[in-house]
């Protein structure tokens, strides 16, 4: 029981270390940014909430971003901690309100899976 414990301690210990080591490379900040500039301009052109006639590549691309986003939140939250610790994701006031937005998407997908809707 003791090594299985210890296995899954190094393990763990390993994840943390390899999600801290994305989390603090500057290709990791670069490629974030770039993905939330490239969906700011999607939004721009998505007439999905005044068109009767909504064009479903939004519809993939809000579904690409949403998961994009759930990487970044699951490497800070596995690199950082998420509430203990000096820097814990949670303690960033940025993360609280990534997290936010990424349950809120993932809660609209759940209301829409229920209504019928398609996705």
């Amino acid at each position: 029981m003791l090594n299985i414990r210890k296995t899954l301690n190094r393990g763990y210990l390993g994840v943390k270390m390899a999600c801290s080591i994305i989390i603090s490379n500057k290709l990791f900040e670069n490629i974030s940014l770039s993905i939330i500039i490239v969906n700011s301009v999607v939004m721009v052109f998505d007439d999905t909430a005044v068109s009767p006639f909504p064009n479903p590549i939004f519809e993939k691309f809000e579904l690409l971003f949403q998961y994009l986003y759930t990487v970044e939140m699951v490497l800070k939250i596995l690199g950082m901690g998420f509430i203990i610790g000096p820097d814990a994701y949670i303690k960033d006031e940025w993360n609280i309100l990534d997290f936010f937005i990424v349950m809120m998407g993932y809660v609209s997908m759940i209301l829409e899976a229920g209504s019928g809707e398609e996705q």
